[in-house]
């Protein structure tokens, strides 16, 4: 379970990555491109054993809902202290 999870979170971060906004050289282009392509390399080497069926899919959505809420309560407790300003 925590491989898949990791799997996840992998894919996750492989959508979000992008290249710095001050980054324009080709120079640094190339080196974040290299980063990823090392990085992807050592990712599918760490999940190349990661084997999922049906029961597997269906008992991850079973927890989403856990996933999901995961810190819930402390967003809740922390509104709790706000000052609201007087306006």
């Amino acid at each position: 379970m925590k491989k898949i999870c990791f799997l996840l979170f992998s894919v996750f971060m492989l959508v979000s990555v992008s290249t710095a906004p001050g980054q324009s050289s080709q120079d640094d282009i190339a080196e974040s491109n290299q980063q990823f392509e090392q990085w992807s390399k050592s990712l599918a080497e760490f999940v190349k054993d990661v084997r999922f069926n049906e029961e597997d899919v269906k008992s991850f959505l079973s927890l989403a809902d856990d996933f999901n809420s995961f810190g819930a309560e402390e967003d809740d407790e922390a509104g709790e202290y706000l000052i609201s300003a007087p306006f």
